[in-house]
């Protein structure tokens, strides 16, 4: 993704979590995931899903119950 597409898409994203009141977790830049993670350039594989679920679960849904 392009600088520009990036800092278009955060600019949006951060519009709509103000206005809904909505938390925002960005994830794009994490070094926790590499390429073998991926399965294109912005989907991730099974085993990079998996790595996901366990990173969303310790980080958002454990800290909301």
């Amino acid at each position: 993704m392009s600088k520009t597409n990036y800092d278009s898409m955060v600019q949006i994203i951060d519009i709509f979590s103000s206005k809904y009141y909505a938390k925002y977790y960005n994830y794009y830049y994490d070094k926790r995931f590499d390429i073998n993670d991926f399965w294109d350039n912005d989907h991730l594989n099974e085993y990079g899903a998996k790595k996901f679920s366990i990173i969303m679960k310790n980080e958002i849904i454990d800290k909301l119950i």
